[in-house]
């Protein structure tokens, strides 16, 4: 029996001291070699780890002792989320030899990967098998060379082997928590960047006996239909992208309703978090605080979005067979230039939903900061031009019908320095221009920059997020008739205006919308810079 268990020992020691090879796997991109990722492979008799500079928190096994790929991903507290799923050695059909990888005569194989034409060359001329990607563990050899639809290649560039590598093709097995593929994924994807919470469950609704309080974290205003946090912004590089997510759920308001989220800057200049505090009576009487002047400055809107018929509310009383109604919606956008251009501390960010109804709508709003190598943005500077929206309507602040009489002027100073000027401009039509195409103009001293009638034809495709729309006796439904650049249950996307050769100084901006007599247009502008 000692005789057995000694052969045992001395078999356990000679696997873990079995020299291990290591792989340096090359990217390219339409026959670019990348500077910013490679792969390499660890591979030993039982096992093999991928490690990649792009899996920062993720490491990536093949178990070739119970064919499977295993998944860790490292918590806060240093232990691990795990996943584990079974492959199957496959025999793939050889279409051809190929020359020599690295010393190595290859076979290739085409495969047919979530409609990607997949090349794999790969060779049994060793006695180590591995993949570069998880997906290719059924491959009956060691990878060498992957081609995916003839543009993206992972190519072998190094093969050693040595002692040294040895314990690094083994993954964890203490500390881990093993969970399902869904959750697994979902957390994998949420560790790849990095979350900053603003509002989360925040009902904004209205409230007739609604007092301010701005010694609170969260500060509720307008009635209850706004919300208000001060915060520092984290810091950025020119490769961040910053996405605003707001998730919004009806709490018993069945309409369609206006939504911004907005910043208040850091500013020396008077701004509309005064009026917040004492009442619309401060703001400015000669524009009721909607544009930039030498002494105040307007709300910058980072997001307008239109509320749904009643999602996530409503949809359990109403079925109608073969709609699907959501529980709520989701508003994305892309705001790195506008995050960027602010100063860091002290901001404001606010959530309104203009709304007169008790329960009104549960909202959650998160900043999202990834980090792109390939992308660059280098905004640096933000000004709001004007903004027309009733942030206030619900204490009174009136509606902006001043484009059927008049048109919207501001001054604004652009600073030496600055490259790529850009204009973004956020419009709804609202009233009986809610349905009436209508002709935008913007002038930058004197010139036309800007002419279009902004219109949504596709809002019918947004059925499921409506589920308390009319349904009209012509088969119609209330949320399906295309508006004045707006859909129920959807974001408004800005209009982005290049200002080729814009100079340095004082310039005026003019914007002229031919208006109905009982409409209004909610717009916001800012200007942008690099």
């Amino acid at each position: 029996m000692k005789y057995i268990f000694s052969i045992i020992l001395l078999l356990i020691i000679f696997q873990s001291a079995f020299p291990q090879m290591r792989i340096i796997y090359g990217i390219k991109q339409d026959g670019k070699e990348s500077k910013t990722d490679s792969i390499v492979v660890y591979i030993s008799k039982e096992s093999m780890q991928i490690t990649r500079p792009v899996l920062i928190k993720e490491k990536q096994y093949i178990d070739f002792v119970n064919k499977q790929t295993v998944q860790t991903l490292i918590k806060e507290d240093n232990s691990f989320h795990s996943f584990r799923k079974n492959y199957t050695e496959s025999k793939l059909e050889i279409v051809h030899e190929y020359p020599e990888i690295l010393g190595y005569h290859c076979m290739k194989s085409l495969l047919s990967i979530r409609s990607n034409k997949i090349e794999v060359y790969y060779t049994d001329e060793t006695d180590y098998k591995g993949a570069p990607i998880l997906y290719l563990a059924e491959v009956p050899g060691l990878i060498l060379k992957v081609v995916r639809n003839g543009n993206y290649e992972i190519y072998a560039k190094q093969i050693d082997v040595s002692d040294e590598y040895v314990n690094l093709s083994k993954y964890p097995t203490d500390n881990l928590s093993e969970i399902n593929e869904p959750v697994f994924q979902q957390k994998l994807i949420e560790s790849r960047y990095k979350t900053y919470e603003i509002f989360k469950n925040e009902n904004l609704s209205f409230n007739e006996s609604h007092v301010n309080d701005f010694a609170k974290e969260i500060i509720k205003t307008s009635k209850g239909t706004i919300s208000l946090k001060k915060i520092n912004l984290p810091e950025t590089t020119k490769n961040t992208i910053i996405i605003a997510e707001l998730t919004v759920r009806s709490n018993g308001d069945a309409y369609d309703r206006t939504g911004s989220v907005f910043a208040i800057p850091a500013s020396k200049k008077k701004n509309i978090l005064e009026a917040f505090e004492k009442g619309i009576n401060v703001l400015p009487a000669h524009n009721n605080g909607m544009t930039l002047s030498s002494e105040y400055e307007p709300p910058l809107e980072l997001m307008r979005f239109i509320t749904s018929f009643g999602t996530g509310y409503f949809g359990k009383d109403l079925n109608i067979d073969g709609l699907n109604w959501k529980d709520s919606i989701v508003y994305r956008l892309d705001v790195s230039d506008l995050i960027k251009g602010l100063t860091r501390e002290n901001i404001y960010i606010g959530a309104f939903i203009g709304n007169w109804d008790k329960g009104g709508h549960i909202i959650n709003l998160r900043l999202k900061y990834f980090e792109e190598p390939e992308y660059e943005n280098n905004s640096r500077w933000v000004q709001p031009l004007f903004n027309t929206l009733s942030y206030m309507e619900m204490e009174g602040q009136g509606f902006p019908n001043l484009f059927k009489t008049d048109t919207l002027s501001v001054k604004a100073t652009i600073p030496e320095g600055l490259n790529n000027i850009r204009i973004k401009f956020i419009t709804t039509g609202h009233g009986d221009d809610e349905f009436i195409p209508r002709v935008h103009k913007i002038s930058v001293d004197g010139v036309e920059v800007f002419n279009l009638i902004p219109w949504r034809t596709d809002c019918g495709t947004y059925r499921e997020n409506n589920p308390a729309s009319g349904n009209f006796p012509n088969g119609m439904s209330s949320s399906d008739y295309s508006r004045s650049n707006w859909c129920p249950g959807m974001v408004v996307t800005p209009f982005e205006i290049k200002l080729s050769g814009l100079k340095a100084g004082e310039h005026t901006f003019k914007v002229s919308i031919a208006s109905g007599d009982n409409s209004y247009w909610n717009v916001s502008g800012c200007l942008t810079g690099e």
